[in-house]
């Protein structure tokens, strides 16, 4: 396809699931079921990645989340998205988060184009003057750039497909990496800063790109996309920039360093979900579906 866009899917249970009626959670999970047939007669033309996920919830409040998928289709326009999620059988019965995708290269090209006229539009400054002096106090209250930033050579993520049915048709699969899907944006109070913290911010999104850089070099990143400056159709948004990301390692604890050095790691929100082969999802969704039929 030559002019297409791309979507990061999220669909899960609705937060009233529990209070269903058993009779009622069963017909949700049959159109689980149906979900997977729907979703496989799609191609990597359309279909580029899919997963399921573990049941790793939430560290900070209890969680009603029973079952979660997590898909990027590729469509020509936002009308043929439409007519996809119209027919996915889990449309009325279901909680989805859209996220607009674009390709690294681009979202730096954004971010960079963002941080020149932030640095234009507080460009008020003269040497010795009072103005500089704030700036210079301002700057000198956050960090400087880290080591990794420049070190390594531009390029974007290929983001492999991943097509169902890839996991199962490969019986010498290796032990696989831990992959954490990792969505990233600015914070509430981000609103509310004044034009000076807001640069020194525009300068760790450049960082961050740097940093991705190093994770792509390192093999510790599968997949990275930024996002299209999209709002939100339920409620007034404050997000202005957001990044999805797909983070591999051995193990928990290698993640945990991994994600450290992310230098917005403490200035945003972050979505995080541990995924596992859609293939497996399938076998989850499959008992489910057994107990509520018992």
């Amino acid at each position: 396809m030559s002019g297409f866009i791309e979507v990061l899917v999220l669909n899960s249970n609705p937060s009233n699931i529990l209070d269903w009626s058993r009779g009622k959670q069963l017909e949700r999970s049959q159109c689980v079921m149906k979900w997977h047939d729907y979703i496989q007669s799609f191609s990597s033309d359309n279909l580029r990645q899919v997963w399921g996920s573990h049941q790793i919830l939430s560290q900070t409040r209890l969680s009603d989340v029973l079952d979660l998928r997590a898909y990027v289709v590729r469509f020509e326009n936002l009308t043929e998205f439409d007519k996809f999620m119209n027919n996915d059988p889990l449309r009325s019965c279901s909680k989805y988060t859209t996220i607009l995708l674009t390709p690294l290269s681009d979202d730096f090209e954004d971010d960079e184009k963002r941080l020149e006229l932030a640095k234009k539009g507080l460009s008020i400054r003269e040497d010795n003057s009072a103005a500089a002096l704030i700036q210079d106090q301002q700057r000198a209250l956050f960090k400087k750039a880290p080591q990794y930033v420049g070190k390594y050579e531009w390029k974007d993520c290929a983001n492999p497909i991943i097509e169902y049915g890839d996991f199962s048709k490969n019986d010498s699969i290796p032990e696989r990496p831990l992959q954490l899907l990792i969505v990233g944006q600015n914070p509430p109070e981000y609103m509310a800063w004044d034009d000076h913290r807001k640069l020194i911010h525009y300068e760790k999104v450049i960082w961050w790109h740097h940093h991705i850089l190093q994770m792509l070099e390192e093999d510790k990143v599968s997949h990275v996309w930024g996002t299209h400056d999209f709002c939100d159709i339920g409620e007034l948004s404050y997000r202005s920039a957001a990044g999805a990301t797909v983070y591999r390692a051995r193990d928990l604890s290698e993640f945990d360093e991994i994600y450290r050095l992310d230098p917005l790691r403490d200035n945003g929100r972050f979505w995080s979900i541990a995924l596992k082969p859609i293939e497996e999802q399938l076998e989850s969704d499959s008992t489910l579906l057994s107990n509520l039929a018992i």
